[in-house]
């Protein structure tokens, strides 16, 4: 069954070095779309708690889109969602849609 969703909001976060946290738990969360805007330094991202260069759910590179709730198979995650850059440069889009 495919639910309609119709609202989000929109929320632009500079790199940084030290992890945040993109959007919490949410049991009515439909999607959180992160886009890295071109330039930006690699963007970390983990499904739960505090990523690091080399402890992370996906890499979002300069330019990449992720959508960081949908798992497939009509699953979707509804816990914390975290990034970390590999340096203070750029910024990420985040869209959160309900």
């Amino acid at each position: 069954m495919i639910e309609a969703c119709n609202s989000s909001q929109r929320t632009r976060f500079d790199a940084s070095e030290t992890a945040e946290e993109l959007d919490g738990n949410d049991a009515g969360r439909g999607a959180l779309l992160v886009y890295n805007e071109p330039g930006a330094a690699d963007c970390y991202v983990a499904l739960g708690k505090t990523p690091t260069t080399t402890d992370y759910t996906i890499r979002v590179v300069a330019g990449a889109f992720l959508n960081a709730t949908d798992l497939g198979g009509g699953k979707i995650w509804t816990g914390p969602v975290t990034a970390v850059w590999a340096s203070a440069t750029g910024a990420t889009q985040v869209t959160k849609v309900k």
